[in-house]
């Protein structure tokens, strides 16, 4: 994440922790990132635990229309697609080989 410039990260669950929320904070990035649906909301001090109290209460499709996490879905669909059409692999090993194809694959 050093070299990494964003103002916002969308995540599934598998990224729900109090650490992520952290890092992400510390490098003023907004986390975006489902609860898992088996938390239990204690004390609502971080910003995790809020979102974990709201979607407790409001539940699941209020929490997800809150924060738009369809667009997580969106990227996804979008990655899918592009992986299907040109391969889920590479042909080549070597890194600079790699980058020249994924260059052709995607201007073509």
């Amino acid at each position: 994440m050093e070299n990494v410039k964003t103002k916002e990260v969308l995540a599934d669950p598998g990224y729900d922790g109090e650490n992520i929320y952290q890092m992400l904070r510390a490098k003023s990035v907004k986390p975006s990132i489902g609860p898992l649906n088996r938390l239990v909301a204690k004390k609502t001090e971080t910003e995790r635990q809020q979102g974990v109290a709201y979607q407790q209460t409001k539940g699941y499709h209020a929490c997800r229309n809150k924060n738009k996490y369809g667009r997580r879905e969106l990227a996804e669909n979008t990655f899918f697609r592009f992986k299907n059409s040109f391969s889920s692999k590479f042909l080549s090993r070597d890194g600079n080989n790699m980058k020249n194809e994924m260059t052709l694959n995607a201007n073509s």
